[in-house]
Parts: structure tokens; C-alpha cells; sequence
């Protein structure tokens, strides 16, 4: 389902783009303030029609999460994939966008992006995940990844605001942490757990940004 609707707000954007107003710098100019709402809340700020820099803020929570194994790991656990309690992730972008033309809403930029992750595990001794059973296994990690934005974003002369960044973010630096309680994990298997949990929370490559609001 969120693929579906991911995949419904990029074709949103893309047919918008054909209805993208023409004197594009001007617009940028004239309302220099836009304030983001759906779906990542945060502002830009643009002190010319070239230039544009702002943040906005992500979050994630989701109770029984599904978490891939890499290839290696999933043969010594006999899955693909395996279950948290619940996985939490908050992050916050900060970018700056350059407009090279005037009658167009494309930019590219240069960014930052802070995640901070969290992740609840219940586990057997074995290293075996458990669907109902109390936490005894959590994970965080805070990721700060450069961004390269290259996208749109469309200023209507009604105010109306869309941002659509389809640019690459890598992971730069983590630090992470890892706490256990009660009995003994096998030591082989949490390692390898916590290397898939690590590899989630440094997400893709190709994490899209799309955005509505209000430009003034």
C-alpha cells in the first residue's frame, strides 16, 4: 500500500509538470516563502529567484515491521526477511537548491540528511525473531547521509506548491548502539541481525521527497 501510494504522488507530479507555470523565477520572486505540509512539514526560503534553501522534517513508525537479511545472513537463518516489534525512524533534510532557468521549476543542490533509528526485536536464544513475545533486543543508529537534489518545484500564481526531489543520498557516517536483556543471544546471530538492522537504517539510494503547501 505505501508503494501505491508513493507511486500515485510521483504521477501526481509528473502530470503536474505539464500544467508548471511558464515565468517560473518570477513566481520564486514574488512569493519567496513556501511552507510544506504533505507529506514531509518544513519550509524553503528563497532570497532570490536562483537560489532556494530550507529543511523538511520525516518521521516513520510502524509495529511489525518487515526487515530484510542480506543474501548471506538469510542462509543461515532460512528467510529472506524477518520481523521487529516496532521500528521508528525520524529524519530532517536540509538542502540548498540552485534554479538555472528562469521559465523553469528544475533544480539541482547539495544537502544533508539526519536520521535517527530505532528498532525493537523480540528474540529467542537462537536468534530467532518472535512475533509475540516482550522486547529484549533494541537497535538505534543516527545516519547522516549528503544529498544531491535534482528535481521541481512548482510555484502556482494561486500559492499552491509542489516539490518533487528525486535526487541520491549516501550514507556518510553512523553511530549506532545495541542493548539485550534477559537471556543470552547467540552472539553470531545478533551480530548478524544488527548488520541488517545497520543496513535498513541507512535506507536506498533513491529516497524521493514529494511535498505540498503554500508558497507566499
Amino acid at each position: 500500500m505505501k508503494n501505491v501510494r508513493s507511486l500515485g504522488l510521483v504521477l501526481f507530479v509528473v502530470v503536474s509538470q505539464a500544467c508548471a507555470t511558464s515565468n517560473a523565477q518570477k513566481v520564486r520572486e514574488n512569493r519567496n516563502l513556501t511552507a510544506t505540509v504533505f507529506t514531509a512539514p518544513g519550509a524553503i526560503y528563497r532570497p532570490n529567484g536562483k537560489v532556494g534553501m530550507g529543511a523538511v522534517f520525516q518521521s516513520y513508525r510502524k509495529k511489525n515491521d518487515r526487515i530484510l537479511h542480506s543474501a548471506e545472513n538469510s542462509k543461515e537463518f532460512g528467510s529472506d526477511q524477518f520481523t521487529t516489534n516496532e521500528t521508528k525512524s525520524r529524519g530532517v533534510d536540509t538542502f540548498l537548491h540552485y534554479y538555472p532557468w528562469s521559465t523553469s521549476a528544475f533544480f539541482f543542490g547539495l544537502g544533508l540528511k539526519s536520521t535517527t533509528s530505532q528498532y525493537s526485536l523480540a528474540v529467542d536464544t537462537q536468534g530467532t525473531t518472535l512475533n509475540e513475545a516482550d522486547t529484549n533486543l533494541e537497535y538505534s543508529s543516527k545516519t547522516t547521509k549528503v544529498k544531491v537534489p535534482v528535481g521541481w518545484s512548482w510555484i502556482y500564481e494561486n500559492g499552491f506548491s509542489l516539490l518533487f526531489d528525486m535526487g541520491l543520498k549516501v550514507a556518510a557516517n553512523e553511530v549506532s548502539s545495541t542493548s539485550s536483556k534477559g537471556e543470552a543471544i547467540d552472539s553470531k546471530r545478533q551480530k548478524m541481525l544488527v548488520e541488517d538492522l545497520s543496513r535498513d537504517s541507512k535506507g536506498t539510494l533513491f529516497e524521493p521527497i514529494v511535498t505540498l503547501g503554500y508558497s507566499f
